[in-house]
């Protein structure tokens, strides 16, 4: 967990090396496993405090345009609720969610990314755990 720690509190998204993207999402949905599945409340205070979840939140919003973060907004507030249940970040979802409605220039949308929304939706409707396996 802490080398993967490491790796999301290096990261710029939004100025990281394309070639990255999977190492990016792969860290942060792995690093909310692990701590959910730990179900210790201070590493999933942890990925809070380094903003994990958020990384996530700020790759997708790099990656889509205001329209498509508009359309998926159920899905956004789900994936930033799904690592830190027992965390009161409330004011925090909605910042990351003004921030992502405010940007004013469109961005082109990765034909994956869409496929990983639909699948990580299906994964939090079912169960509190994602298999990377079956994502990517």
């Amino acid at each position: 967990m802490k080398k993967m720690i490491n790796l999301i509190q290096t990261l710029k998204v939004g100025k990281s090396d394309p070639d990255r993207v999977e190492e990016i999402t792969d860290a942060a949905v792995a690093t909310i496993n692990i701590a959910i599945a730990s179900g210790n409340d201070a590493h999933i205070k942890c990925l809070v405090d380094i903003s994990c979840i958020e990384v996530l939140c700020d790759f997708i919003a790099s990656c889509h345009s205001e329209t498509f973060m508009r359309d998926s907004l159920e899905t956004l507030e789900k994936i930033l609720e799904f690592g830190a249940p027992c965390i009161d970040y409330a004011r925090r979802i909605e910042k990351k969610i003004k921030s992502i409605h405010s940007s004013s220039w469109p961005r082109q949308v990765p034909f994956y990314f869409d496929e990983f929304l639909r699948k990580l939706d299906m994964y939090l409707g079912r169960s509190k755990r994602i298999d990377l396996k079956d994502l990517f």
